[in-house]
C-alpha cells in the first residue's frame, strides 16, 4: 500500500492511500470534455486535468509530471 498515488473527489480533494485497485467505476474523458463530481468540476485537456470547486474555485490540476492543489 502506497500513498500518494492517486486523488479522491467528494466535496473535498485529497491524496489517497489503496493497493493497486481504484474503487466504483471509472470513466475516461476525452480531451476538452468535463464532468462534475459532487461539487468538483474537472475538465480533460492534453496537457492535463483540471478539478474545480464550484463553490470555493479551490482545486487542482493533474498530469502525467506532477500535481498542484489550488
Amino acid at each position: 500500500m502506497d500513498y500518494g498515488q492517486g486523488l479522491a473527489l467528494s466535496d473535498t480533494a485529497g491524496i489517497v492511500c489503496a493497493g493497486d485497485t481504484a474503487p466504483g467505476a471509472t470513466r475516461q474523458l476525452a480531451y476538452g470534455d468535463a464532468l462534475q463530481v459532487g461539487r468538483f468540476v474537472c475538465t480533460s485537456r492534453e496537457t492535463g486535468m483540471t478539478c474545480e470547486n464550484t463553490r470555493t474555485r479551490h482545486g487542482f490540476e493533474l498530469s502525467q509530471a506532477s500535481y498542484r492543489f489550488y
